[in-house]
């Protein structure tokens, strides 16, 4: 993310400029995984009760679920235009934070809706611009998570006067998604590990696993031949 803030009618894009590489991280960690590593899971640590595959599905129907879901009215008010799946598929609750493995199984097409959901983001902040995006707001009924997540935001996040209830700036939204995002990717690379597997990636130093209190728990280093 930027580190000094551009003028108010710079595009947003300038606060997010790695916003669209997310995807390349994650096809660049999963490159030549075969089908049993990708679905790999332990209930040794909590971050790999997820398997690789449900990291990326998570990631992307994260996405969708904030940008169509919750800010879908604001700022696609006639429609996104987007062609391909029926996108009412991606909003759906009811797997859990993931896509919909009936349409999303195969890794492929995991990393397509990746793809296609960062490029939606990158579209976003080439139309809004640096003012427009922290001056739209949400309040949303938020997890208890957030009394931790907050502390990783500068601005756009605060407590609303209803308990449990948050207002969150646009701005704040693709902050959190890029957070979001590279926990995930550090969890595929401890999964990878815990599998005798390399990590490939270097991550950007921020986000939420840097908190105080997050679990950097490690897999136990491979025991000598």
């Amino acid at each position: 993310m930027a580190s000094t803030t551009p003028p108010d009618s710079t595009p947003a894009i300038t606060l997010f400029p790695t916003c669209g590489q997310v995807a390349n991280l994650v096809r660049a960690e999963a490159l030549g995984l075969s089908d049993e590593q990708l679905d790999w899971v332990s209930d040794r640590w909590r971050w790999s009760a997820w398997s690789i595959r449900h990291q990326v599905s998570h990631m992307a129907s994260l996405i969708y679920m904030w940008l169509l879901g919750r800010w879908g009215p604001q700022l696609f008010p006639e429609g996104t235009g987007l062609s391909g799946p029926d996108y009412e598929v991606l909003l759906s609750v009811e797997h859990g934070g993931h896509l919909d493995e009936r349409v999303f199984r195969d890794m492929p097409d995991i990393e397509h809706a990746l793809g296609t959901a960062v490029h939606l983001a990158v579209q976003v902040l080439r139309k809004e611009t640096v003012a427009s995006v922290r001056e739209r707001t949400l309040v949303l009924e938020l997890g208890p998570e957030w009394e931790l997540l907050q502390q990783a935001h500068q601005a756009g996040i605060r407590p609303a006067e209803e308990p449990g209830n948050w207002e969150i700036s646009l701005e704040a939204t693709f902050r959190h998604l890029h957070f979001e995002c590279i926990a995930h990717v550090y969890n595929i690379q401890r999964i990878k590990r815990a599998q005798g597997l390399i990590a490939v990636c270097d991550l950007p130093h921020e986000g939420y696993h840097l908190l105080p209190g997050w679990d950097r728990t490690e897999p136990d280093p491979p025991a000598a031949p």
